[in-house]
């Protein structure tokens, strides 16, 4: 089962922060799936990214799948950014298609742009097109920085749509 915000657990999973090595990713991950303590979740997805190991992708991924707080969902897209695995690209292009969670679609829009594998470029055209920008902004301008990270001249068909939008109030 989990563990609670618990003092050992924390304590630990700081120990192997503290190493800072390959060799603590995978302990690290095996004790993130026994806490429920959002700080020491948090921390430890940081530093996943800052190990760049490849090993934490799909674990990554998979906690973005599983959760929908943002804070949670922000740490996890810095980290695989940091990591620039292209191996999140397909995961992630799942579960943008998959969920409907608004701000897991903010999140996975950035990331995608932000990964810069050309890849995301048409399942992120795709969800622009299935975006109401009266209801949905937030994504919009996720989906519109994405593209413009990619610099594909793919995305210059999906970028001309912006023209049809009624004027917007800010």
């Amino acid at each position: 089962g989990k563990i609670n915000c618990d003092i050992f657990l924390n304590s630990a999973t700081d120990a192997l922060i503290k190493i800072d090595s390959k060799e603590s990713v995978k302990p690290l991950i095996e004790l993130l799936d026994k806490t429920d303590c959002e700080d020491t979740i948090n921390y430890a997805i940081y530093i996943l990214g800052q190990l760049k190991s490849h090993e934490s992708v799909a674990f990554l991924v998979e906690v973005m799948m599983n959760n929908n707080d943002s804070t949670i969902l922000r740490s996890v897209s810095e980290a695989l950014c940091n990591i620039g695995s292209e191996e999140a690209v397909k995961p992630l292009i799942d579960l943008m298609k998959n969920t409907n969670d608004k701000e897991a679609l903010e999140h996975i829009s950035e990331t995608l742009g932000d990964l810069g594998y050309k890849d995301a470029v048409s399942p992120l055209a795709n969800l622009m097109e299935s975006t109401n920008e009266d209801e949905d902004y937030n994504i919009l301008i996720s989906i519109l920085g994405a593209l413009g990270n990619l610099g594909s001249i793919e995305a210059v068909k999906p970028l001309t749509r912006i023209e049809s939008y009624k004027e917007w109030e800010f």
